[in-house]
């Protein structure tokens, strides 16, 4: 089911890109690489244990999980950027001859 929804989502970029002034806009690129995200990350979690895409409320649950999951990513983006923040970049340890 992911592979499905990952070709539909491929074939509906590829129509939009040629749809859009031959994908020379930025905003087309910016769209396309959004969209293969959505997409990537998307089929990755349907691979999760717990996940079922058969019913309606597996689709939601999908969903709600998605949602969660991607904001922990985002969440521990800006947990590892502010500790790189925080880290001594200075040539402090650096010793001379």
């Amino acid at each position: 089911m992911a592979w499905a929804l990952i070709i539909i989502g491929l074939i509906a970029i590829v129509v939009f890109v040629k749809a859009t002034n031959k994908g020379q806009n930025f905003w087309s690129y910016l769209v396309v690489v959004a969209a293969i995200f959505f997409l990537i990350t998307l089929a990755y979690v349907s691979t999760l244990p717990g996940i079922s895409l058969t019913s309606l409320d597996g689709l939601v649950h999908l969903l709600k999980v998605y949602f969660t999951w991607l904001g922990r990513v985002f969440d521990n983006f800006g947990t590892i950027s502010g500790n790189a923040i925080k880290l001594e970049w200075g040539a402090s340890n650096v010793t001379t001859p």
